[in-house]
Order: C-alpha cells, then structure tokens, then sequence
C-alpha cells in the first residue's frame, strides 16, 4: 500500500503529461503481480467499493475528532480524504492479527510466547527485518508489536469481501496503522474519487509503454479484460500470447470522423481501415407509445417521415411540420 501511496502522491503534484507516463510506467515494471494491476484497475476507475461513502467516512473522523473543526477543516481543504487524512488522530499501534501475511484483513499474524517471553517486555528494534515467517502459519515478531501496512491486494480483496457493517472496524484498523499519505491513499481507494490529473486513457497508455505496445491494442481488449489484469502484464512483458476477447460482440471505441478528398484514395487501401456511419446533427430518441402532436397533425408514433419537429412536441406546439 505504500507504494501505491506513494505514486498517488507523485502524480497529484507532477503537472507535466510525460512525466506522469513515465512514474506510472516505472510503478507497473517494478511493482509485482497482483499489485500493479489492482493499481491499474482503480487508476482506471475499474475498482469500486459499494459501502465506502463519504457518509461512512465522515462518521469515523467525527468519532475522533471534533465535529466543528473537522467541518472548518473540510472547508478550507475542500477534499474529503485529504481532510481525514490529515486529521485522523495517531494511536497506539494495534497487535498483529491472526491471519495471512500483512496487515490484511483478518489480520497479520499472531504474537508467539517464544518472541516475547512474560518475564521480559519486547525491546524496539529499529532496523529491519520487522517479521520472519515461520512454520506453521505463524511469524515472530521481532523487537515490536507493529503490524507491516496492508499491501494493495489485500486492501481490494478485503473491501470485496467484508460486509457493510464489517468495514468501519477494518478501515478504522488501516487508518490507525498508516501515516497520512498512507491514509490519503487509502481513503482515495475506497471512494474512487481519484482527483489526481490522470485519465484511464493515460493509464492505459503507461501500461502500453512497459511492452512498447499501441494503446489502441489495450482500449480493444480492455472489456474483455479483469483485475488484476494478469493475462495482460504477461503479454506486455512477453511472457504470454495476446489475450484474446472471446465475446461474439466486442467492445470498439467511437471513432472520430476524418475528412478524406478525392485525391486520398488512391494512397488508401480499403483493406487496412474499419469504416462506421458518420451520424451529424442532434440524435433524437423515439419512445414507444409516444404521442407527438403539432399544429397539424398528431402522429400515434414518431415518424421523421411524418413529423420531423417530434423532438420538441412534448414541451411545446411545432410550428414547422412536413404535413402542414
């Protein structure tokens, strides 16, 4: 989670378009699987978390801190997770959890006798390592009761699974364990207010660049594609085929309409290009059993061959008709 957070952070303040691809690229390259494609999925608007609302969120600082200042707070910075944030009071470290490895949910590890004996309290130890794993599924704690952050998977699997009255325990669990970029990006993550100058198009095209890939091979297969994203990370890395969207109508993107004169076909190959219709002008949608009416005629159904001022009729008489 801390490198997450810490690439949010970079990217809120790096104003320049390149830039911005070239973290993104460096974080998807250096950070392993599945962490770098939930990244990916929640830069992209692909993660979302249905009982994390700015309700939720604003119930757990008013727990902590004073309700006015928070308001006067929020206010001034104008950004929920920002506020929170910075706000959210420290505390006592909590113990480690029984459970898998990290923070997680359910929780990182259980604390053996033989780490800290009960004639002789634990001594801190400032370097590393923080935990060795052991048999059995549990680890020792060495030198502290400080569990390690969540990583970002765990964080997505978690927010997945818990059930909504589950979640304000946990994410208070993760807010106590975090400093205030961690907790900025956390609180980012379970809203899915982003807010930090990148589009999923941007994304998107920084995972293209690990693979030296064209964007428009990703927009193609994205729909096809789910967190994290392994299949994809492969075949940019060239470690996999292509994945391949199995779906009998795939997604195609919108395309922009290009003004071609006579002289272009000969260099043209019809071969190399999808063609669609080009639409011009306002779309106008018809509902069934509408009833249009105008100065001069009342048609049972819209019908452009009948009456082409349809569009305007519930609101207002036309006055301009093909039948008049």
């Amino acid at each position: 989670m801390n490198r997450f957070a810490e690439l949010l952070d970079r990217l809120a303040y790096e104003p320049g378009r390149n830039n911005k691809l070239r973290l993104l690229t460096n974080y998807f390259r250096e950070v392993e699987d599945p962490d770098r494609g939930y990244a990916l999925a929640a830069l992209t608007g692909a993660l979302s978390c249905k009982h994390a609302i700015p309700g939720l969120i604003r119930d757990l600082i008013a727990v902590r801190t004073d309700p006015v200042l928070f308001a006067l707070s929020y206010d001034y910075v104008g950004d929920l997770s920002e506020t929170v944030a910075l706000m959210w009071p420290r505390t006592t470290p909590l113990p480690p959890r029984s459970g898998g490895e990290g923070s997680g949910v359910g929780g990182g590890a259980a604390i053996t006798e033989a780490a800290f004996p009960a004639d002789s309290p634990p001594t801190p130890e400032p370097s590393p390592p923080r935990a060795v794993r052991v048999g059995g599924g549990e680890r020792t704690v060495l030198g502290h009761n400080n569990p390690p952050p969540p990583t970002l998977t765990e964080v997505v699997i978690t927010l997945r699974t818990l059930g909504k009255t589950e979640l304000p325990k946990q994410l208070t669990r993760w807010l106590d364990g975090l400093d205030e970029t961690g907790r900025w990006a956390l609180l980012k993550l379970v809203t899915g207010a982003m807010r930090i100058g990148i589009s999923a198009r941007l994304a998107k095209t920084a995972a293209a660049e690990l693979g030296d890939k064209d964007p428009h091979e990703i927009e193609l297969m994205w729909p096809g594609l789910t967190p994290p994203y392994l299949d994809l990370f492969a075949w940019l890395e060239g470690r996999a085929e292509k994945p391949i969207n199995l779906d009998p109508a795939p997604f195609r993107p919108v395309m922009l309409a290009h003004a071609i004169e006579n002289t272009d076909f000969a260099n043209l190959d019809a071969a190399d290009f999808i063609a669609e219709w080009k639409w011009d002008g306002i779309r106008v949608q018809a509902v069934k059993a509408f009833l249009t009416f105008c100065h001069h005629c009342i048609c049972p159904a819209p019908s452009t061959a009948s009456c082409w001022w349809f569009a305007t009729a519930a609101y207002k008489p036309s006055t301009s008709c093909s039948n008049a």
